[in-house]
């Protein structure tokens, strides 16, 4: 709710400085995290442990910001008035409580139960192994790209916080970090025969897949680049290879036998998945 709260007030705030051709993404982007954060939220009620990594994750990232927000405020660049800061400072100290709770015993039982009679077997291990590798390739790519926006020569972090190329790429970048745990949570639901999973992981792969050869090409077209591109150009095809293999592996028979029999989440379990003995 304080997201969307947030998330109006500022488009409500710098709507007249947008121009009205990006005004339909500006909104879109908008409306869409806020359905995939109630999306995830009504998921993390029901016990799917990707969920609560999820929102770990974004609880990291809402720090973050609030971080740089308050960076950008003290430096007298923010637009924000005293309310608007209240409200991120209220929802950053309410996600981070939501996510210690979300990991105390009791919590850590009811998301333990999700998988409660749900095997792994080899051939969806070795599958496993396959994406976590492009998962990896992903992590450094990102990490790589996040250290070269942060301040450097000379630069100090109010004028890097407040300035808007570097910073929005570091944001971006950050996002991605701070949600690959939930990448590897996805394969280990995987490993698990949770259908919802493979098709999560084969999507995601490939869409990310033509991203990655479109910047290795651009890398490569390039007579002279720089060794830190080429290092995340070799990165990309590393990806791509990942995921190739990844795909395949997927959709061998004994992968496919082992989802055809693997139980659905909350089956032999009371109401809201509790385990009753």
């Amino acid at each position: 709710m304080l997201t969307a709260l947030i998330a109006f007030v500022t488009f409500a705030t710098v709507a007249d400085k947008i121009r009205w051709d990006d005004m339909p993404r500006v909104f879109a982007n908008a409306a869409f995290m806020i359905v995939v954060a109630i999306v995830t939220i009504t998921h993390f009620g029901r016990g799917k442990p990707v969920a609560r990594v999820a929102l770990t994750g974004m609880a990291v990232y809402y720090v973050w910001t609030l971080v740089i927000g308050v960076t950008v405020l003290v430096a007298g660049e923010s637009e924000a008035n005293a309310v608007m800061v209240l409200i991120e400072v209220t929802r950053t100290l309410f996600v981070v409580a939501a996510a210690i709770l979300s990991f105390t015993p009791s919590a850590h039982t009811y998301f333990r139960s999700y998988n409660l009679y749900a095997t792994r077997v080899k051939a969806t291990v070795i599958a496993g192994l396959a994406w976590l590798v492009a998962v990896a390739a992903m992590a450094v790519i990102v990490a790589v790209s996040f250290i070269d926006s942060l301040p450097s020569h000379g630069r100090s972090w109010i004028d890097w916080a407040t300035g808007t190329n570097a910073i929005a790429s570091a944001l971006v970048t950050s996002m991605v970090l701070c949600l690959l745990p939930t990448y590897v949570a996805i394969v280990r639901q995987f490993e698990y025969g949770r259908q919802w999973a493979r098709v999560t992981l084969c999507v995601l792969g490939v869409a990310l897949s033509l991203l990655a050869v479109v910047q290795a090409l651009d890398v490569f077209d390039d007579r002279r680049p720089e060794t830190l591109e080429t290092v995340g150009a070799v990165l990309c095809l590393v990806f791509v290879a990942a995921v190739g293999v990844g795909f395949v592996l997927s959709y061998l028979p004994a992968v496919n036998a082992h989802f055809r029999q693997s139980p659905r989440p909350g089956d032999g379990l009371g109401p809201r998945g509790y385990h009753f003995s």
